[in-house]
């Protein structure tokens, strides 16, 4: 794994979720811009979903700790 991709993974399952990743930042992070990731092509509502999935299996974990 990439130093960009590892860190942008590690701020998306960071388990407070205070200091989780915001779509925003996850679109501004380097990692999209040293692979060329076209935005036009990804609608909002993918990152949106994408986001709220790892939120879900984040607070499961932290239920079950």
């Amino acid at each position: 794994m990439s130093p960009y991709a590892r860190d942008l993974f590690d701020k998306m399952v960071q388990v407070d979720p205070t200091k989780r990743i915001s779509i925003q930042e996850i679109k501004l992070h380097p990692y999209f811009f040293q692979n060329n990731i076209d935005f036009n092509a990804v609608s909002s509502k993918d990152f949106v979903r994408a986001k709220e999935c790892v939120d879900e299996i984040l607070d499961e974990l932290v239920k079950e700790a």
